[in-house]
């Protein structure tokens, strides 16, 4: 998936003159198998390989990703020009082409992408109103919130915590366990897909959506 991203990317940045010329071989594969995206991501655009290899140190050690750790910029960070809710999905619907358009594949990640936007946008409305440690991050020991270790948020923590566990078995549902490899590597059907939904009541779609109304709400 990293390959075929970044290949893309390639693409677009010589179809757009943000490079001079095709990379040589050597060039491309050096991009292909940089190691501080050859592991488990992120996708990074040629240009920021070319900075990280140029500027020859571990920067950033602070972070738990290996791009962080030679210096390759965080490409999710980049794409929040487009606002928080237009990354995610972006996001989101990146991985699920890359995925090979599968449906089930794609109504999974992309619910994914919701739900998250909507549990960061609601908890962080929270802390606000609240003045009080609930953002999907775990606030650092100096942050400024009055309320960080009382009881209540706590609860209210865990009880996020557990709707997290919710959305994670609900959009499990879709996989069956059973079904051989073939089945697995091709993707459900669209009619197995709705069916599973439908037998659950899209109960965590409607979770979802209550909580995005009450966001709004209380906004």
């Amino acid at each position: 998936m990293i390959v075929a991203m970044k290949a893309v990317s390639l693409g677009f940045d010589l179809d757009r003159g943000e490079l001079p010329a095709v990379p040589s071989p050597v060039e491309f594969m050096g991009y292909i198998y940089f190691v501080g995206t050859a592991i488990f991501g992120p996708w990074s655009r040629f240009r920021s390989y070319l900075q990280a290899v140029e500027s020859r140190a571990l920067v950033r050690v602070g972070g738990v990703g290996t791009a962080s750790l030679v210096g390759t910029p965080d490409v999710f960070k980049n794409s929040l020009q487009l606002g928080t809710f237009s990354a995610v999905i972006v996001t989101y619907a990146a991985s699920a082409l890359l995925h090979g358009l599968s449906f089930h594949l794609a109504t999974v990640l992309l619910s994914l992408g919701f739900i998250t936007y909507v549990e960061h946008v609601l908890r962080k409305r929270l802390s606000v109103i609240f003045d009080a440690c609930l953002l999907s991050k775990r606030c650092p020991a100096s942050c400024p919130h009055r309320h960080n270790t009382n009881l209540w948020v706590r609860l209210l923590n865990l009880l996020f915590g557990a709707l997290a566990v919710f959305h994670l078995a609900y959009l499990g549902s879709l996989f069956d366990i059973d079904a051989d490899d073939t089945v697995e590597e091709q993707g459900y059907s669209m009619s197995y897909t709705i069916y599973k939904w439908s037998e659950l009541s899209w109960a965590s779609h409607w979770v979802t959506f209550s909580c995005w109304v009450f966001y709004r709400l209380i906004g």
